[in-house]
């Protein structure tokens, strides 16, 4: 079977295996738990019903697709080594190829050399030849005058006139003569028996280089044909590897979407009013915390010190939006610096014009919706800073309208709303996340720094860890009387 039948027939077996894990209301969770059915069951069941269903959902969905992940990264992992040996193999045979290519070179060099000491062994055989036939002719004119010479008679040697020390001289000159060309003569011709030897010894180590030449050219094309055959499985392996990429990204992809629908339907199901308890706090930030991966008690610690989980949202109404001020709550005095009126370098509008814009969307009246108040400062004698920041996020106006956007693609909802606590946690959570907060002491400080615009390691971050850690005894008492 392939990888990718296997793949595939893996996800089938996981979904019929999980799809029937717990019949619920005469039904298996695979089917009650569609979109279109939960909406039916939603308008059929109880409040704390429904809510059970989706937490059963939520659970079969999360076991489903972190098997059919699991699934999926197995088979890109065998891919993967597959790839891997593929490329180690190819490595390989090109290595090999590559010293083949090196010995056969040095060869070729090899076989080149013989042949110049061929051409020239040849070329003194020749000249040993030459010196033979020179020899021998010599040594035959020697001959031929001892021959002659000894022919002639004692009387005519006598009688020749010739004196007798000049006689006696002429015979050892022809005897010196005669030992001397018969030694080069044999001189000559072991040269020639020596040369030839040679001559055939490097014809064969020649004839042997040249075999093995062939063999290794042999082997370079094996070689070069496997690779070959490994770069097409290469090739597909890739292809294979990129599929099953795209085939779990897919997944991650649906297994987001789907959790997050039943996330944002446990988190819609929190009661909407403005003021919470603190039993519904925890809820509220436990679902906040499945849906962004922050910290609850930490993201409880925040909105806890910013609004008294939403019960102190602001002390002031904005009166003025053209020069910010406005007046105290309970005292009806003017109040100053309530909200910036004037737009900063990365903001689009000033804070009163976008203030005035999200509470007409929500169908409020801006003038008595309560923002935060300036908190008196002073730098060189000048007044620093203002108020204005609403909701029990206490998010200043523009930035509410960045995270707004985020807010309601989660939730699935039209217009968020920073007064509302679900809307404020969630915004307060992803706003927390993107300033650092990541589970660690560093990052949380860090971000809770940010969070007020205060330096790092300020006693504000210092406060909010401490609110932390009370938190996290009251989540567990809240999630034990859940069974969580």
């Amino acid at each position: 079977m392939s990888a990718g039948s296997k793949f595939l027939v893996g996800f089938l077996l996981i979904g019929l295996t999980v799809g029937f894990i717990r019949p619920i209301y005469g039904q298996n969770l695979a089917e009650i738990c569609q979109e279109t059915n939960l909406d039916a069951e939603e308008k059929r069941l109880s409040q704390s019903d429904y809510e059970d269903l989706v937490r059963r959902c939520l659970a079969y969905y999360e076991e489903y697709y972190r098997q059919k992940e699991a699934e999926g990264v197995e088979i890109l992992k065998e891919t993967q080594d597959r790839r891997q040996t593929l490329q180690s193999e190819l490595a390989s045979l090109q290595n090999r190829i590559g010293r083949l290519e090196t010995d056969i070179r040095r060869s070729n060099l090899a076989v080149k050399d013989l042949q110049i000491q061929l051409q020239r062994t040849q070329d003194s055989i020749e000249a040993a030849q030459r010196q033979i036939a020179d020899y021998r002719e010599a040594l035959a004119e020697i001959l031929q005058l001892a021959y002659e010479q000894s022919r002639r008679s004692p009387v005519e040697i006598i009688l020749s006139g010739q004196p007798l020390s000049d006689i006696f001289g002429d015979l050892s000159v022809m005897d010196n003569l005669n030992a001397r060309a018969e030694a080069l003569l044999q001189e000559a011709i072991d040269l020639e028996i020596y040369l030839v030897a040679q001559r055939e010894k490097m014809a064969q180590e020649k004839e042997s280089i040249e075999t093995e030449i062939y063999v290794q050219s042999i082997q370079k094309e094996n070689l070069q044909s496997a690779r070959q055959q490994k770069d097409v499985l290469l090739t597909r392996t890739k292809g294979e590897e990129e599929l099953y990429q795209q085939q779990l990204a897919e997944i991650k992809k649906q297994a987001q979407a789907v959790v997050s629908e039943l996330k944002g339907r446990l988190f819609r199901m929190i009661d909407s009013a403005q003021e919470i308890t603190e039993y519904e706090a925890v809820k509220l930030a436990l679902v906040v915390a499945d849906l962004t991966g922050i910290s609850p008690s930490f993201l409880l610690a925040i909105i806890e010190q910013e609004s008294a989980l939403g019960r102190n949202v602001g002390g002031c109404y904005l009166r003025n939006i053209n020069d910010g001020s406005g007046v105290f709550i309970q005292s009806g005095k003017p109040a100053q610096r309530v909200m910036n009126p004037k737009a900063r370098s990365w903001e689009r509008n000033a804070n009163t014009v976008d203030f005035v814009a999200i509470t007409e969307q929500l169908g409020r009246d801006w003038r008595q919706t309560p923002v935060s108040c300036w908190i008196p400062a002073y730098r060189n004698g000048v007044p620093w800073g203002w108020g204005g920041a609403i909701g029990p996020a206490q998010f200043i106006p523009s930035t509410w309208l960045i995270y707004r956007y985020r807010v309601e693609q989660i939730l699935g909802i039209a217009t968020a709303d920073p007064w509302q606590p679900q809307h404020a946690f969630l915004a307060a959570a992803l706003y927390l996340k993107d300033e650092g907060a990541d589970g660690t002491t560093r990052g949380h400080l860090n971000a809770a720094s940010r969070y007020y615009g205060v330096d790092i390691g300020s006693a504000y971050a210092r406060s909010v860890l401490d609110r932390a850690a009370k938190w996290e005894q009251r989540i567990i008492s809240v999630q034990q009387a859940e069974g969580r």
